[in-house]
Order: structure tokens, then sequence, then C-alpha cells
């Protein structure tokens, strides 16, 4: 009777001994029981779950801003690039105009001032385009043409500028090339 008393009391001892907690690693045999059956445990995964949710909405809106980010960027270099496509085609142009201009004979000293004007002018509107094309490449490192509106427009307005330059002095070309015929 007495070993009876005795394991009672220890089979006691050891369950008064288990702790009782909602997290099954630290819940032993009776708090995974009452886990189970008390709705500890689904507790614990309606909550996970609703973190899961949250933090995948989290990396939706992350996802979305990237892409809008995206977008932009390939717009701004493509306005960018719109602009260094023209300001090529404006140097090329100008190449083109300076070799006719090397090609076009003088008859008169009156002409041969007149190539020579042509000439320095076309060499200061090389220097003004080339200044504009470090502008643009200095305003792509910058952050592009949505970064500086303002700047960009005053770029755009130069462009302008140079290619009405530019147009003059094909013009002139053409005046003093006739007057050559």
């Amino acid at each position: 009777m007495f070993e009876k008393i005795l394991m009672t009391c220890i089979l006691f001892m050891i369950l008064i001994s288990c702790s009782v907690s909602n997290d099954p690693r630290n819940g032993g045999l009776f708090g995974g029981i009452r886990g189970i059956y008390g709705g500890g445990y689904d507790s614990r995964i309606q909550q996970r779950q609703e973190k899961l949710a949250e933090e995948q909405e989290v990396n939706r809106n992350l996802q979305e801003k990237s892409k809008n980010l995206e977008n932009e960027m390939e717009m701004r270099d493509s306005v960018l690039n719109f602009e260094q496509q023209r300001t090529v085609n404006l140097k090329k142009d100008l190449s083109l105009l300076e070799s006719n201009i090397n090609k076009l004979i003088s008859k008169s000293d009156q002409q041969k001032k007149e190539v020579a004007a042509l000439r320095l002018k076309i060499e200061k509107l090389k220097k003004r385009l080339s200044d504009q094309r470090s502008a643009i490449i200095e305003m792509d490192q910058q952050g592009g043409s949505e970064a500086n509106r303002e700047r960009y427009r005053i770029l755009q307005q130069e462009r302008d500028r140079l290619y009405e330059e530019y147009r003059r002095l094909f013009e002139y070309f053409q005046a003093l090339s006739s007057a050559n015929s």
C-alpha cells in the first residue's frame, strides 16, 4: 500500500512539474493536449497566417513601387536618349556642312573672308553643341529630366537655338555655294 501511495505522489509531482503553455515548444504533454483541444494551436496558426498576409501585402506594394520606379526611369532615359540623339544628329549635320565648306572654292577675297567667317561660326556652334551634350549627360547622372524640369526646359531651348543657328549657317552656305557656281 505504501508503494501505491508513493507512486501516486511521484506521479502527482511529475504532473505538477509539467508546465502548461500554448507554445508547443514549452508546453509539455499537458500543454500540447491543452493546445490541441483548447484552440491555442489554431489561434497561433491564425496569427501567423494574418502576419503572413500582411507581409505579402507589403511585398506586393513594394513590388508595385519598384515597377513604377522602373517605368519612370525608362521614361526618363527615353527622353534624355531622344535629346542625345538629336544632339548627335545635329553634330553629324555640322560635320557634313563643314566638309562641304572645305570643298567650296572661293573665287574672290570677299568670298574667302565669308568662308572663313562661316568656318569660325561652325567651330563655335560645335563647341556649344559639345557643351550641350555634356549638360545632357550631367542631367542624366543627376536623375534625368524629371529631377530638374527647369534645367531640362533650358536645355531644350538651347538645343532649339543651336538647330536654328545651324539652319541659318546651312542657308548661308547654300548662298555662298550658288554664288560660286
